[in-house]
């Protein structure tokens, strides 16, 4: 998968201040985003994860699935644990 990076902001949250980066894939044009918490330029491991996007769970923490408290979970982690690399991908649902 090739992609291009055509965006990126600080984004202030309860968790912490991530830098979001937004990607187009090539071949297909879809969007990608990645949260980036402290810094990954170095030699050290980075914990990463990739997350599923769920607007519904996510956004609105719908109770038909855990998609929005498996984020704030993750979320959580990431300013206990940092540096880290999070990626939010689309998943189809919605």
């Amino acid at each position: 998968m090739q992609l291009k990076r055509v965006a990126e902001a600080k984004l202030p949250t309860p968790w912490g201040d991530f830098l979001m980066v937004g990607f187009e894939e090539l071949a297909t044009g879809h969007d990608h985003v990645a949260l980036v918490y402290g810094d990954i330029s170095g030699h050290t491991p980075v914990l990463a994860r990739v997350h599923s996007e769920c607007l519904t769970g996510d956004a609105l923490f719908s109770l038909r699935c855990d998609c929005g408290f498996q984020l704030e979970a993750a979320l959580t982690q990431i300013a206990e644990e940092g540096p880290w690399y999070f990626a939010l991908s689309p998943s189809g649902r919605s």
